[in-house]
Order: C-alpha cells, then structure tokens, then sequence
C-alpha cells in the first residue's frame, strides 16, 4: 500500500464528524468518499491482513467491520487507481485528498 499510495493525507480541507447518534452514519461516510475517490472501485485498508477491493457500495460495511475487528485501527479508503484517499481515524472523524500530480 505504501508503494503504491505514498502521499500522505493532510488536514488541510479539514476532518469531516462522521458520527451520528454514536454510530458510523453511512450517508456521511458515503459522501466524504465521493467527495476524493472518483473510482467505481476502491481499496479498503486497515491492515495488511485487513485489506479488499471492493465496490464504492460496499466500503461502508468494510470499514464497519474493519473498526469492529481493530477499534484503534485507522481505516483507508484509496481509489483503485490511486488517485485519491480518505482515512476514516478510530474516533469518527474522516479526512481525504486529492493525489497531487508534480510535473
């Protein structure tokens, strides 16, 4: 994953609550993907053992059960061309970026 999605996500646009009524609200998870992934397909990654390509439909139910499995865990969502990334953080925040093409 390193190798192949080396930029790091900043604050810059800022952390996004995605937490509603003490659960993962899977319309706000849903946009902040969108928002930084334009892929049909993404790379959920919380871990090397903890890791699939699935649709963009699917990354919900991914990250839930990524979070159930590790609480600690920083869970990432990564364009399946590597374009751009959100990282979901263990206390129901979410932050993404754009891949920044240097010419």
């Amino acid at each position: 994953m390193r190798k192949f999605c080396y930029f790091r996500v900043s604050a810059a646009d800022g952390y996004h609550h995605l937490i509603k009524e003490n659960v993962l609200d899977v319309n706000l998870v849903d946009s902040l993907i969108r928002e930084y992934v334009g892929t049909k397909d993404v790379i959920v990654y919380a871990s090397s053992h903890q890791c699939a390509l699935v649709s963009c439909t699917e990354a919900y139910e991914l990250i839930c059960e990524y979070r159930r499995n590790d609480a600690s865990a920083t869970v990432q969502v990564v364009a399946s061309d590597f374009s751009g990334r959100v990282m979901v953080e263990p206390i129901g925040t979410g932050v993404g970026e754009h891949r920044k093409v240097l010419f």
